[in-house]
């Protein structure tokens, strides 16, 4: 994985976006499990984050537990 320093314009400008998308997210599983910090697939997240944020349902977005990089590989979650 990238640093944000290591970045080019492109994709500082990209990441600059999934920030803001995910600042205006309040899904919950989002904000359990998203990897603010991670530069790797930026694209990907700037989309499902937008799907997200126009309210079509989790279950109906494609990558949507991709982007999810803290989520438990074991299944395990809580109640949230």
């Amino acid at each position: 994985m990238k640093s944000i320093e290591e970045l080019n314009a492109r994709e500082r400008r990209l990441y600059e976006r999934v920030l803001k998308e995910y600042g205006k997210c309040v899904e919950d599983m989002v904000r359990a499990f998203f990897d603010q910090d991670s530069t790797e697939m930026l694209e990907e997240k700037l989309r499902v984050l937008k799907e997200v944020n126009e309210g079509k349902p989790v279950g109906k977005i494609d990558g949507f537990y991709d982007i999810l990089e803290n989520y438990p590989e074991d299944g395990e979650t809580w109640d949230l």
